[in-house]
C-alpha cells in the first residue's frame, strides 16, 4: 500500500474528440485505482497537470480547448483539488514565424484561439506545455540546420537574434514561443516542455544510438542548469520522450525515441543516468520534494528505495546510504504490463523538474519520482 498522505502525481489528458463535452456540459470527477500501488483519494494532496488535448491546435476541436480548460479547472476546485496544473499541449506547428526567435507569433490560423488559451492559463496559474524536437528540423533540412546546433554541441553562438546569441535550437524554439505569446499579449506564463527527444533508429544516419544518446544527454543537462537566452532565470519544467520503444505506432522513427525496449533494456547506455531497476519498491509515486525527512535507498540488485524516516523501525528496511542534504537525483517508476515491471531513473546533480515520460500503448500509469536528497 501507498504511504498515507503521499503525494501522486500524474500527467493526464482528455483525449481528442473528447474537448467537445468537456468544454460544454457539466463535469464530475471519478477516481480510480490501480491495484493497491495508489492511494486513495482522500490521501492523494497533489497531482502535477491535468492537459486537454496533446497537440490538438490546429485542429477542429481548437475552439474548445480554452473553454475545457476552464471547465476542468472549475471542478478541480469545486472538490479542493487545488494541487492540480490544469494546461494543453501544443507543437511548433501553432507557430507562423519562429526564425530568429524574436519574430516568433502564431499562425493565423490559430491565433485566436492561442491567446484564448493563453489568457486562460494565465488566470488559472498554469504553464503552456510546448513539444520541442529540433531533430525533426535537422533532418527536414540538414543542408541549412547544423547538427551541433540541434545537439547542443555547438561551441558558439549559431544564431544571433539582437543581442541574444542561440548556440542550441532548443532555446530559440522555446524563446519563439516567448515572443509568440508576449505578441498574444500574454507575458506571465511559463513553458514546460512536455516532450522532446531523439529517435535512435528509422531514418539512416540522421538517427544512431549514439545520436539519440547525445541529444538526450546534453537537453536533460542543458535544462538542469540554464534557462533560454530571453529568459536566463526562468526554471522550466522538462520531459523526455520516451521511456519505451513503441512498435504499435507507424514504422520509422515513430516507433524508437525510446530509452529502453519493450525487455526492459536499455536502447542505449546514458552514461549513468539512466538504470534499470526491476523491483517496484517505489510502488510508482511522487513525494514532496521538500520533504527533509525523505530518504532513498539501495538494495542489493540496484534498485531504488525511498523511505521515511519518521515511519522506520529498529527491524526496517536497512540503512540509508542517501539523505536529503548529499545531492538531487530524480527517479521515475513506471508501470508497465505486469504489475510489478517498474523501470527506475536515477540522475545525480538533476533537477528536481526533470522526468522521463511514457504516452505508449501498454503504459497502465506512470508517476514521476523527484526530489532533491
Amino acid at each position: 500500500m501507498a504511504s498515507p498522505r503521499t503525494t501522486l502525481t500524474l500527467l493526464m489528458i482528455v483525449a481528442t474528440g473528447y474537448h467537445v463535452s468537456v468544454a460544454t456540459y457539466d463535469i464530475g470527477v471519478c477516481y480510480g485505482m490501480q491495484g493497491n500501488d495508489l492511494p486513495s483519494a482522500t490521501d492523494v494532496i497533489s497531482m502535477y497537470t491535468k492537459y486537454a488535448g496533446n497537440e490538438a491546435i490546429p485542429g477542429e476541436f481548437s475552439q474548445y480547448i480554452a473553454p475545457a480548460m476552464q471547465n476542468l479547472r472549475a471542478v478541480l476546485d469545486a472538490n479542493k483539488m487545488v494541487g492540480i496544473e490544469v494546461t494543453t499541449v501544443v507543437s511548433t506547428a501553432t507557430l507562423g514565424t519562429s526564425y530568429p526567435p524574436s519574430n516568433g507569433v502564431f499562425s493565423t490560423e490559430v491565433a485566436n484561439e492561442m491567446t484564448n488559451i493563453l489568457k486562460v492559463i494565465s488566470s488559472i496559474g498554469s504553464s503552456l506545455m510546448v513539444n520541442v524536437y529540433p531533430y525533426f528540423a535537422y533532418a527536414a533540412d540538414p543542408a541549412n540546420v547544423r547538427l551541433d546546433y540541434a545537439q547542443f554541441t555547438a561551441t558558439e553562438s549559431v544564431v544571433q537574434d539582437g543581442n541574444l546569441g542561440y548556440s542550441n535550437m532548443f532555446d530559440a524554439i522555446v524563446d519563439a514561443f516567448y515572443w509568440a505569446m508576449e505578441k498574444a499579449g500574454v507575458t506571465n506564463v511559463d513553458i514546460a516542455v512536455s516532450e522532446s527527444g531523439w529517435p535512435s533508429a528509422g531514418n539512416g544516419n540522421f538517427t544512431t544510438p549514439t545520436l539519440a544518446a547525445t541529444y538526450n544527454k546534453n537537453f536533460m543537462n542543458h535544462v538542469m542548469k540554464n534557462g533560454t537566452p530571453k529568459r536566463p532565470q526562468t526554471y522550466m519544467d522538462a520531459y523526455v520522450f520516451a521511456m519505451f520503444n513503441e512498435n504499435l505506432k507507424t514504422a520509422g522513427v515513430e516507433q524508437n525515441f525510446g530509452l529502453f525496449f519493450p525487455n526492459m533494456q536499455p536502447v542505449y547506455p546514458m552514461g549513468g543516468q539512466v538504470e534499470k531497476s526491476r523491483n517496484a519498491d517505489l510502488h510508482c509515486v511522487d513525494w514532496n520534494p521538500h520533504d527533509e525527512n525523505l530518504i532513498l535507498t539501495g538494495s542489493a540488485n540496484n534498485s531504488v528505495r525511498m523511505f521515511d524516516h519518521r515511519n522506520l523501525t529498529s527491524g526496517g528496511v536497512g540503512s540509508p546510504i542517501y539523505k536529503f542534504e548529499d545531492h538531487k537525483a530524480a527517479v521515475l517508476c513506471m508501470q508497465v504490463g505486469k504489475k510489478n515491471d517498474c523501470v527506475g531513473a536515477r540522475m545525480p546533480n538533476s533537477s528536481p523538474a526533470l522526468f522521463l515520460q511514457h504516452a505508449g500503448h501498454r503504459c497502465k500509469a506512470a508517476y514521476h519520482l523527484a526530489l532533491p536528497i
